[in-house]
Protein backbone atom coordinates (compact mmCIF):
# COMPACT_ATOMS: atom_id res chain seq x y z
CA UNK A 1 0.00 0.00 0.00
CA UNK A 2 1.39 3.41 -1.00
CA UNK A 3 0.29 7.03 -0.60
CA UNK A 4 1.72 10.12 -2.31
CA UNK A 5 1.30 13.65 -0.99
CA UNK A 6 2.44 17.14 -1.97
CA UNK A 7 2.26 20.36 0.05
CA UNK A 8 4.07 23.29 -1.53
CA UNK A 9 7.83 22.87 -1.11
CA UNK A 10 7.36 19.46 0.48
CA UNK A 11 6.26 16.18 -1.04
CA UNK A 12 6.70 12.57 -0.31
CA UNK A 13 5.44 9.03 -0.20
CA UNK A 14 4.18 6.73 2.51
CA UNK A 15 4.44 3.00 1.88
CA UNK A 16 3.34 0.03 3.98
CA UNK A 17 4.43 -3.48 3.03
CA UNK A 18 2.94 -6.51 4.77
CA UNK A 19 4.57 -9.81 3.88
CA UNK A 20 3.72 -13.33 4.99
CA UNK A 21 6.31 -16.10 5.16
CA UNK A 22 5.36 -19.68 4.33
CA UNK A 23 7.20 -22.89 5.09
CA UNK A 24 7.17 -24.07 1.47
CA UNK A 25 8.50 -20.84 -0.02
CA UNK A 26 10.60 -19.30 2.78
CA UNK A 27 11.30 -22.27 5.09
CA UNK A 28 9.74 -20.31 7.93
CA UNK A 29 6.26 -19.26 9.02
CA UNK A 30 5.50 -15.73 10.10
CA UNK A 31 4.95 -12.14 9.08
CA UNK A 32 6.98 -9.05 8.31
CA UNK A 33 5.88 -5.42 8.16
CA UNK A 34 7.88 -2.53 6.65
CA UNK A 35 6.91 1.12 6.91
CA UNK A 36 8.73 3.63 4.67
CA UNK A 37 8.24 7.39 4.79
CA UNK A 38 10.06 9.63 2.29
CA UNK A 39 9.92 13.41 2.53
CA UNK A 40 11.29 15.21 -0.48
CA UNK A 41 12.49 18.76 -0.78
CA UNK A 42 15.34 20.43 -2.63
CA UNK A 43 17.27 21.20 0.56
CA UNK A 44 16.47 18.40 2.98
CA UNK A 45 15.30 15.02 1.66
CA UNK A 46 14.48 12.55 4.44
CA UNK A 47 13.83 8.81 4.45
CA UNK A 48 12.54 7.01 7.54
CA UNK A 49 12.16 3.23 7.67
CA UNK A 50 10.68 0.97 10.33
CA UNK A 51 10.70 -2.81 9.83
CA UNK A 52 9.60 -5.67 12.03
CA UNK A 53 9.52 -9.41 11.55
CA UNK A 54 8.25 -12.28 13.64
CA UNK A 55 8.56 -15.84 12.39
CA UNK A 56 9.41 -19.37 13.40
CA UNK A 57 13.07 -18.67 12.50
CA UNK A 58 13.70 -15.19 13.88
CA UNK A 59 12.33 -12.04 15.46
CA UNK A 60 13.79 -8.80 14.16
CA UNK A 61 13.29 -5.05 14.35
CA UNK A 62 15.18 -2.32 12.53
CA UNK A 63 14.87 1.41 12.06
CA UNK A 64 16.78 3.93 9.98
CA UNK A 65 16.83 7.69 9.42
CA UNK A 66 18.56 8.90 6.25
CA UNK A 67 19.15 12.30 4.66
CA UNK A 68 20.83 13.18 1.38
CA UNK A 69 19.77 9.91 -0.20
CA UNK A 70 21.60 7.06 1.54
CA UNK A 71 24.80 9.06 2.07
CA UNK A 72 23.96 10.15 5.63
CA UNK A 73 22.16 7.45 7.63
CA UNK A 74 21.66 6.24 11.15
CA UNK A 75 20.45 2.66 11.56
CA UNK A 76 19.68 0.34 14.46
CA UNK A 77 18.95 -3.39 14.25
CA UNK A 78 17.92 -6.00 16.81
CA UNK A 79 17.68 -9.66 15.81
CA UNK A 80 16.91 -12.87 17.65
CA UNK A 81 17.56 -15.97 15.53
CA UNK A 82 16.65 -19.51 16.47
CA UNK A 83 19.24 -22.16 15.61
CA UNK A 84 18.44 -25.82 15.00
CA UNK A 85 20.15 -28.47 12.94
CA UNK A 86 23.24 -30.66 12.86
CA UNK A 87 25.33 -28.01 14.63
CA UNK A 88 22.95 -28.04 17.60
CA UNK A 89 20.05 -25.99 18.90
CA UNK A 90 20.13 -22.55 20.46
CA UNK A 91 19.94 -18.91 19.52
CA UNK A 92 21.87 -15.89 18.30
CA UNK A 93 21.01 -12.43 19.65
CA UNK A 94 22.50 -9.35 18.03
CA UNK A 95 22.13 -5.62 18.38
CA UNK A 96 23.90 -3.26 15.98
CA UNK A 97 23.96 0.51 15.51
CA UNK A 98 25.39 1.97 12.30
CA UNK A 99 26.11 5.50 11.21
CA UNK A 100 27.10 6.34 7.62
CA UNK A 101 28.50 9.70 6.52
CA UNK A 102 30.52 10.58 3.40
CA UNK A 103 31.03 6.92 2.51
CA UNK A 104 32.38 6.02 5.97
CA UNK A 105 30.54 3.65 8.29
CA UNK A 106 30.81 3.61 12.07
CA UNK A 107 29.50 0.48 13.75
CA UNK A 108 28.89 -0.59 17.33
CA UNK A 109 27.19 -3.81 18.30
CA UNK A 110 27.09 -7.03 20.24
CA UNK A 111 26.45 -10.63 19.17
CA UNK A 112 25.61 -13.36 21.70
CA UNK A 113 25.34 -17.00 20.65
CA UNK A 114 24.44 -20.24 22.40
CA UNK A 115 24.53 -23.76 20.93
CA UNK A 116 23.75 -27.02 22.74
CA UNK A 117 23.48 -30.69 21.77
CA UNK A 118 21.73 -33.10 24.13
CA UNK A 119 22.15 -36.88 24.00
CA UNK A 120 18.88 -38.51 25.08
CA UNK A 121 20.47 -41.92 25.63
CA UNK A 122 23.21 -40.55 27.88
CA UNK A 123 20.88 -37.89 29.35
CA UNK A 124 23.57 -35.27 29.15
CA UNK A 125 24.83 -32.38 27.06
CA UNK A 126 27.46 -33.67 24.66
CA UNK A 127 28.21 -30.31 23.03
CA UNK A 128 27.88 -26.68 24.02
CA UNK A 129 29.18 -23.37 22.79
CA UNK A 130 28.71 -19.94 24.35
CA UNK A 131 30.13 -16.82 22.76
CA UNK A 132 29.83 -13.05 22.96
CA UNK A 133 31.41 -10.45 20.67
CA UNK A 134 31.56 -6.69 20.78
CA UNK A 135 31.85 -5.22 17.27
CA UNK A 136 33.21 -1.78 16.47
CA UNK A 137 34.43 -0.14 13.30
CA UNK A 138 35.62 3.20 12.09
CA UNK A 139 36.47 2.27 8.52
CA UNK A 140 34.75 1.55 5.25
CA UNK A 141 31.62 -0.53 5.05
CA UNK A 142 33.63 -3.56 3.95
CA UNK A 143 35.58 -3.44 7.24
CA UNK A 144 32.61 -3.09 9.58
CA UNK A 145 33.68 -5.98 11.82
CA UNK A 146 37.44 -5.45 11.74
CA UNK A 147 37.59 -4.68 15.49
CA UNK A 148 36.23 -7.45 17.70
CA UNK A 149 36.37 -8.02 21.44
CA UNK A 150 34.84 -11.11 22.98
CA UNK A 151 35.12 -14.74 23.95
CA UNK A 152 33.93 -18.26 23.15
CA UNK A 153 33.72 -21.24 25.52
CA UNK A 154 33.02 -24.67 24.06
CA UNK A 155 33.05 -28.38 24.81
CA UNK A 156 32.50 -31.31 22.46
CA UNK A 157 32.08 -34.75 24.03
CA UNK A 158 30.35 -36.19 20.97
CA UNK A 159 33.59 -37.11 19.16
CA UNK A 160 36.33 -39.75 19.55
CA UNK A 161 38.69 -37.16 21.08
CA UNK A 162 36.64 -34.87 23.38
CA UNK A 163 37.69 -31.22 23.30
CA UNK A 164 37.19 -28.29 25.68
CA UNK A 165 38.41 -24.81 24.86
CA UNK A 166 38.35 -21.07 25.40
CA UNK A 167 38.97 -18.46 22.72
CA UNK A 168 39.55 -14.78 23.55
CA UNK A 169 38.96 -12.26 20.75
CA UNK A 170 41.02 -9.08 20.80
CA UNK A 171 41.13 -6.33 18.14
CA UNK A 172 44.52 -7.45 16.82
CA UNK A 173 44.69 -11.15 17.66
CA UNK A 174 42.91 -14.20 18.99
CA UNK A 175 44.06 -16.09 22.06
CA UNK A 176 43.20 -19.73 22.58
CA UNK A 177 43.37 -22.54 25.12
CA UNK A 178 42.39 -26.08 24.12
CA UNK A 179 42.16 -29.29 26.12
CA UNK A 180 41.90 -32.60 24.22
CA UNK A 181 41.61 -36.07 25.69
CA UNK A 182 42.83 -38.96 23.53
CA UNK A 183 41.82 -42.28 25.02
CA UNK A 184 43.19 -45.05 22.79
CA UNK A 185 45.90 -47.55 23.76
CA UNK A 186 47.13 -44.91 26.20
CA UNK A 187 45.25 -42.13 27.93
CA UNK A 188 46.62 -38.77 26.74
CA UNK A 189 45.64 -35.36 28.06
CA UNK A 190 46.79 -32.56 25.74
CA UNK A 191 46.79 -28.88 26.73
CA UNK A 192 47.53 -26.27 24.04
CA UNK A 193 47.79 -22.47 24.30
CA UNK A 194 48.14 -19.80 21.59
CA UNK A 195 49.01 -16.12 21.90
CA UNK A 196 47.98 -15.54 18.26
CA UNK A 197 45.86 -18.51 17.19
CA UNK A 198 45.04 -17.28 13.68
CA UNK A 199 48.15 -15.26 12.82
CA UNK A 200 50.73 -17.70 14.22
CA UNK A 201 49.00 -21.07 14.69
CA UNK A 202 52.31 -22.98 14.87
CA UNK A 203 53.64 -20.89 17.75
CA UNK A 204 51.79 -22.69 20.51
CA UNK A 205 52.70 -24.09 23.91
CA UNK A 206 51.80 -27.77 24.24
CA UNK A 207 51.75 -29.84 27.41
CA UNK A 208 50.98 -33.52 26.97
CA UNK A 209 50.33 -35.91 29.84
CA UNK A 210 50.39 -39.55 28.67
CA UNK A 211 49.21 -42.30 31.00
CA UNK A 212 49.79 -45.90 29.83
CA UNK A 213 47.44 -47.46 32.40
CA UNK A 214 50.35 -49.17 34.18
CA UNK A 215 50.81 -46.30 36.63
CA UNK A 216 53.36 -44.81 34.26
CA UNK A 217 52.92 -41.31 32.98
CA UNK A 218 54.99 -39.08 30.72
CA UNK A 219 55.00 -35.29 30.49
CA UNK A 220 55.97 -33.64 27.21
CA UNK A 221 56.43 -29.87 26.90
CA UNK A 222 56.74 -28.35 23.42
CA UNK A 223 57.20 -24.80 22.11
CA UNK A 224 59.03 -23.39 19.05
CA UNK A 225 61.29 -21.36 21.40
CA UNK A 226 62.52 -24.56 23.08
CA UNK A 227 65.46 -26.24 21.38
CA UNK A 228 64.04 -29.67 22.11
CA UNK A 229 61.02 -31.30 23.67
CA UNK A 230 61.12 -31.32 27.46
CA UNK A 231 60.26 -34.78 28.74
CA UNK A 232 59.70 -36.25 32.21
CA UNK A 233 58.65 -39.81 33.05
CA UNK A 234 57.55 -41.20 36.39
CA UNK A 235 55.50 -43.89 38.08
CA UNK A 236 52.42 -42.69 39.94
CA UNK A 237 48.98 -43.98 40.82
CA UNK A 238 47.45 -40.52 40.65
CA UNK A 239 45.10 -41.24 37.70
Amino acid sequence: MGIRFNDGDWGGTFQLEDKSFTLQRDREVGRGVTLTLQLKSEKYPVKILLAGKRSSAENAFSTSFCTDGDQDCKKAEMTYKKISGDEGSGFELSGVAKSTHDGKTLLDGIVIKKLVKYNLEKRMETFYEYSARLLTSGGDAEDEEQHTLGYKVFQNLDIAQPKTGIEIYLPERELGILYTRKNTVVDEHLFEAWMDRLGKPDEKLSLSVVYDKRDMYTLLLKHPALKKVKKATSICSCF
